[in-house]
């Protein structure tokens, strides 16, 4: 699944019926754009005793197992890609006001949110918004 889809299907509210022929976004799907859209990892693949791995590959030699990283249910691993963002000047806010974890994203005053009953999940909702949609303001993730 690609980031557009992601976006189309946030837009139709994850809780309507999906257009005939796409499926609802899986937490692997979130996990691996989150890998290749906001952390820049490229996905590879390495063989051994004839079992195929996958991996994701940082460009500086580190390798990490892909079945291992799950930013949408790990939160350390969330926390990663809260620092990635914050490396190039990224503003969060993650709050838990009530039910729902609130987080928002910003810089240059331009803002985007997005909640979820999980706190990683409600991260990576709101970096995808940012990274594939960066030129709207306030937009909201349900």
């Amino acid at each position: 699944m690609t980031l557009a889809d992601y976006l189309d299907d946030c837009e139709l509210g994850l809780l309507e019926a999906l257009p005939k022929g796409r499926k609802k976004m899986t937490n692997k799907d979130i996990d691996e754009l989150i890998a290749t859209e906001v952390m820049g990892w490229e996905k590879r693949e390495a063989y051994f005793q004839m079992y195929k791995n996958e991996y994701w590959f940082d460009g500086n030699e580190r390798i990490i197992v892909a079945v291992f990283w799950h930013p949408s249910t790990n939160i350390a691993h969330a926390w990663q890609v809260v620092e990635k963002m914050r490396d190039k000047g990224y503003v969060f806010i993650i709050q838990n006001p009530v039910l729902n974890w609130h987080c928002e994203i910003g810089i240059n005053n331009i803002w985007f949110e997005a909640e979820d009953h999980e706190t990683s999940l409600a991260i990576c909702k709101a970096a995808l918004w940012w990274i594939g949609d960066n030129d709207k303001e306030g937009l909201e993730v349900v």
